[in-house]
């Protein structure tokens, strides 16, 4: 929350770092600084299979 407004945000964890090292960050800004990263809920995936 920033005053009464809610800002959504994502947990960030770095590829390499323990998940300690996690932080929180406005979905916002991860969207318009990095418009190709999915994020885990949000990954579209493209035929084939695990099989």
């Amino acid at each position: 929350m920033r005053g009464t407004t809610s800002i959504p945000q994502v947990l960030i964890t770095r590829e390499g770092l323990d998940t300690t090292a996690a932080t929180w960050e406005d979905k916002t800004e991860i969207t318009l600084t990095y418009p190709n990263f999915n994020l885990d809920d949000k990954v579209t995936v493209n035929g084939g299979s695990l099989a």
